[in-house]
């Protein structure tokens, strides 16, 4: 199957920060290492990582899965963390998936509009 380029490399770029969080997820830190909040960085990992799919598996009809498999992925990290005896699973940090997935759908939906509107008065 032939993809256009621009979606293998979203698709590419998924591949890697899927491997990125899962590896910064399940290793034994203390510490966060990005920003100063746990939660500000499952906000922005799942924020990235919603609009990575989304470039990677476009379209209206592809949604509802997109979105949901992006939070399964979510659970499936508090799922193993669960099971690491040096690391611990939080609803918060689920909750905080969930929040960056939707900053990402109403941001794209509000460029979408600009965009549209632009066009229309061009």
């Amino acid at each position: 199957m032939h993809f256009p380029p621009a979606r293998r490399l979203y698709r590419l770029g998924l591949g890697a920060c899927l491997v990125l969080v899962s590896v910064l997820a399940f290793a034994p830190v203390d510490q966060p290492l990005l920003a100063a909040s746990d939660k500000t960085n499952h906000v922005l990992a799942f924020a990235v990582i919603a609009w990575l799919a989304d470039g990677a598996y476009p379209g209206r009809d592809r949604a509802w899965m997109r979105w949901a498999s992006v939070l399964g992925y979510g659970l499936f990290i508090e799922a193993v963390q669960h099971l690491l005896p040096y690391r611990d699973a939080s609803a918060l940090d689920v909750a905080a998936n969930a929040l960056g997935i939707t900053l990402y759908i109403a941001a794209s939906a509000t460029w979408a509009r600009i965009v549209s509107a632009e066009r229309r008065a061009a």
